[in-house]
């Protein structure tokens, strides 16, 4: 007889040590009102641009595009080298 079979027996105690105790409280807790909710704001519906205000949007972007690639130009322009010259004995190929 081996005592593996058995399971674990659950520890006795006397009924007043196995209740769970409680304070008493003497005053009783109030939630504070809660504040009545919002009235209902319909949702503004956002306006579609009219066709005059996206030619002039995209004319202007084009107009920015434009200006930033010259600049772009001109910057790249200041910092290349220039080709050397190659002094040519024969005026053939001048």
């Amino acid at each position: 007889m081996s005592t593996a079979s058995r399971r674990p027996q659950p520890v006795r105690r006397a009924a007043g040590a196995s209740r769970r105790r409680v304070e008493k409280r003497n005053e009783i807790e109030t939630v504070q009102d809660i504040a009545p909710p919002a009235e209902y704001v319909p949702p503004q519906v956002e306006t579609l641009p009219t066709v005059g205000q996206e030619l002039k949007s995209s004319f202007l972007w084009g107009v920015g595009m434009a200006l930033g690639f010259s600049m772009l130009g001109v910057v790249a322009r200041v910092f290349m080298e220039e080709a050397p010259k190659y002094e040519v004995e024969n005026e053939h190929f001048e």
